[in-house]
């Protein structure tokens, strides 16, 4: 499949320019100290993107990307009705609980680029400016390929 006229959809290309960016810094595995940084934003479960729980896709290695950080998707769902998100305010607030800042690059993965876009869209709910947020749709599945050389920490 091939978006048509695709907005804010990254690519492998720009995903290891992104992580590069942080191996340049010294801080790979590690959030960017600098606010004008891109971030990125894992929204896979912990043990995924610690590398302590097994892939479901075979083959995929395990771990996350150079300074990514974790938010697991389902934070922002109401758990009495996932199908729904919180309220703003909740969704804000654990916006700040992990430091995702207002006005900054932010770059949402997970596994297929699926529950990337529950990030995405928290994000726009939250007001956050639409034109800071990516999505990188190859996700952990073409990053962790074990043929590529992308770098993975654990």
């Amino acid at each position: 499949y091939q978006a048509k006229s695709p907005i804010n959809i990254v690519d492998m290309e720009e995903m290891r320019r992104v992580c590069g960016s942080y191996a340049r810094d010294d801080n790979e595995g590690e959030e960017s100290s600098s606010s004008s940084s891109p971030l990125i934003v894992d929204a896979r479960s912990a043990g995924r993107f610690n590398g302590t729980e097994k892939e479901p896709r075979p083959g995929l290695r395990g771990g996350h990307m150079p300074g990514a950080k974790n938010l697991v998707f389902i934070e922002f769902h109401d758990s009495s009705d996932p199908l729904k998100f919180k309220s703003v305010d909740e969704m804000e607030e654990i916006l700040n609980k992990h430091d995702v800042p207002r006005n900054r690059k932010i770059y949402s993965t997970c596994g297929t680029g699926v529950t990337a876009c529950s990030l995405a869209l928290a994000l726009d709910e939250c007001g956050r400016d639409s034109s800071l947020t990516y999505v990188y749709d190859g996700s952990w599945t073409e990053w962790a390929n074990p043929e590529l050389d992308t770098p993975v920490v654990k």
